[in-house]
């Protein structure tokens, strides 16, 4: 049974200790492993909680357009990894708004094929493998946007390298959607969604903004097994890079 911790803080959103959970042979530590949400608005405060935590690095899987808008404060930017390849001008789900089609069926097949894609992309097995890296040298952060897809495809895959349950790996998932499907949140969702729209968006769509469904992690997994043969295959592909500087 995982061990919930609760954090409290002002501006960062979908804050979590993803570890305290039990793994093949033991348990997996709490107090080494966080996720959230972007840190644009954190306050001083929040700041000060988390070096209290002790967060060694700060793994930033946004783009580089996406850093540029909500900037990360500068007292934790010393410890911030990013990557700056693929700076397309706004994030896909935004694209996707623009364009024609924004059906149910459209929003789920978007997703779907957004989480099989998104474990392949260089940039972000590179941070992935910079993830990996830094586990040992102390408590990690891991984010992007809103903390649920791409953060919560590198969650599960450090998990699952710890032999975590599968069942405990999705709940871990999922539990983004009580953080970020409240009624405030949904409506400032509703509200991105009219804007880009020009129309009362549905409910897949306020959903897909700040929720997750369990058949997009599944999805990633087994794109993951498909093209790479297995976890084990896909996890070895993650070499850290080069040291810089």
């Amino acid at each position: 049974m995982r061990r919930v911790a609760q954090y409290r803080l002002e501006g960062i959103a979908n804050f979590r200790d993803f570890g305290g959970v039990a793994c093949r042979g033991g348990h997996l530590a709490a107090g080494r492993l966080f996720r959230s949400g972007h840190l644009a608005a954190a306050t001083p405060d929040d700041v000060a909680a988390l070096d209290a935590l002790g967060i060694a690095t700060i793994i930033d899987l946004r783009r580089p357009g996406e850093r540029r808008k909500d900037k990360t404060p500068s007292a934790l930017a010393g410890r911030v990894v990013t990557g700056d390849e693929d700076d397309q001008a706004e994030a896909p789900h935004l694209e996707f708004l623009r364009g024609d089609d924004t059906s149910d069926a459209a929003v789920e097949h978007f997703l779907l094929d957004y989480y099989r894609r998104a474990p392949f992309e260089p940039r972000l097995m590179a941070l992935f493998a910079r993830a990996f890296a830094a586990l040992e040298a102390g408590p990690v952060l891991i984010h992007c946007t809103a903390g649920k897809d791409r953060t919560g495809i590198l969650a599960a895959l450090i998990l699952l390298a710890a032999d975590v349950h599968p069942d405990d790996v999705m709940a871990d998932f999922l539990a983004t959607n009580a953080a970020m499907l409240t009624p405030a949140n949904m409506e400032r969702a509703a509200a991105q969604a009219r804007r880009l729209l020009g129309r009362e968006p549905g409910p897949a769509i306020v959903r897909a903004l700040l929720g997750v469904e369990a058949q997009y992690l599944a999805a990633a997994l087994d794109a993951i097994r498909a093209r790479a043969g297995s976890l084990a295959a896909y996890l070895a592909r993650l070499e850290p890079p080069p040291a810089q500087g």
